[in-house]
């Protein structure tokens, strides 16, 4: 093989994903890892039997808007995708991510999601032999 071909990228090859997760589609929906997608199937059997009235996919929140600094150099804003939103019959929310553990950048995360959205309910998720586990 020569030293070009070496160096070409494999346009075939994936690359590996953070923390070993495997893209997963269900219904046409691509999500980041097996168990969220395990999670999504949960969602539907509990909307199926009322205990949850709906759910997005992939919420976004601003946690910090875009501003100009004391240089004049514009500071991009810093948004938190989640893995869901799930709406409950009584008109609470929880917004949910799905982690095998919370990591110390989804603990920062939460820390401003708390300040921004006082209201809000952020919530790890991870899958347990008995079911599914909340990290609050």
């Amino acid at each position: 093989m020569s030293t070009a071909a070496r160096r070409m990228p494999n346009l075939l090859h994936q690359p590996r994903q953070k923390y070993s997760a495997k893209v997963t589609e269900v219904d046409g929906i691509r999500f980041a890892s097996k168990m969220e997608a395990a999670y999504f199937d949960h969602l539907k059997i509990l909307q199926r039997a009322g205990e949850v009235e709906s759910f997005t996919c992939q919420p976004k929140f601003e946690l910090q808007p875009a501003y100009v600094d004391a240089a004049g150099k514009k500071v991009r804003p810093i948004h938190y995708v989640a893995d869901f939103l799930v709406r409950y019959p009584d008109g609470s929310e929880k917004v949910i991510d799905v982690k095998g553990t919370p990591t110390a950048v989804f603990l920062l995360k939460k820390k401003m999601f708390g300040f921004v959205f006082r209201h809000d309910r952020l919530v790890c998720v991870t899958k347990t032999r008995g079911g599914w586990r909340e990290w609050t």
